[in-house]
């Protein structure tokens, strides 16, 4: 009480200002230490230390006080004063994804692409722009472009690959699908989804485009990396099978009768056999 009373006689005293501060945190009183943190930001000086007590504000009303609203204003007031503050924009975009502001989500999250420099980060943050313009704003045309310059930044990004994939599929752009496919198939290191991702490209080429020379060689290519990938087994049993070349129907069939069957629907199972 006292203290108190010193700091509105002279709101300067740090004596005062201290001591307040550390009982309301001791009492996790978050209203009162918002306060007391507000007093001190009216005495600190532009700056660094502005900066700091604007950050702590911020977090007070964030995770004390749970109001966002109040957390995202003094964090706007951080990026007036430094406007690639790294820990803000990444707060903003928490809060704005969180809240789903996808507006002011997009804004955030193109200032943060501008001011880092990891390049796998970048990518990331581009992937996290072209989802939600596919996903929130249906503009497959923007969500395209971001993830395409996601996979520019970084040609690793596999997110960002895997929605470009998902984006043409829906779109039934096959030569477009088959890029994204042959450009995942780089980035695996697993030959089980390596030759998985050989199988996706014969079957499109067999399936959508009516190319079965080009089907058989994926499929081929799927069995080479790993001889046990059951879709390009399937596939190229059903190849076979269709094409009336028994011989080599038979071995795949006999083979795929131990583990293949074992799965998926008993009319498929049936007619299979």
């Amino acid at each position: 009480r006292f203290y108190s009373r010193i700091v509105e006689v002279e709101p300067g005293d740090s004596e005062a200002l201290d001591a307040l501060e550390r009982f309301y945190e001791r009492q996790r009183d978050w209203e009162a230490l918002v306060r007391i943190l507000t007093t001190r930001l009216a005495l600190a000086p532009a700056g660094d230390a502005a900066v700091t007590l604007y950050a702590r504000i911020a977090t007070i009303c964030e995770e004390g006080l749970r109001d966002e609203n109040r957390a995202v204003d003094h964090y706007r007031k951080i990026l007036e004063i430094s406007p690639g503050h790294k820990e803000a924009l990444d707060a903003l975009a928490r809060i704005y994804e969180s809240t789903e502001k996808w507006v002011e989500f997009i804004d955030v999250t193109r200032r943060q692409i501008r001011v880092t420099n990891d390049r796998n980060v970048k990518a990331l943050l581009y992937f996290k722009c072209g989802s939600v313009m596919e996903a929130k704003f249906g503009k497959e045309e923007d969500a395209i472009r971001y993830y395409d310059a996601a996979i520019k930044t970084s040609p690793s990004c596999l997110p960002a690959v895997h929605g470009m994939r998902d984006l043409y599929l829906r779109k039934q752009d096959w030569a477009r699908v088959i890029q994204s496919l042959e450009l995942e198939v780089k980035l695996w290191q697993e030959d089980k989804e390596r030759a998985g991702v050989f199988a996706q490209i014969g079957q499109i080429y067999g399936d959508k485009l009516g190319d079965a020379a080009r089907a058989l060689h994926y499929f081929e290519s799927a069995l080479a990396v790993d001889p046990d990938c059951l879709p390009a087994n399937k596939a190229l049993f059903e190849l076979h099978f269709s094409r009336q070349e028994w011989g080599q129907a038979a071995p795949l069939g006999a083979a795929l009768s131990q583990k293949a069957m074992r799965e998926g629907e008993p009319s498929e199972r049936s007619a299979f056999y």
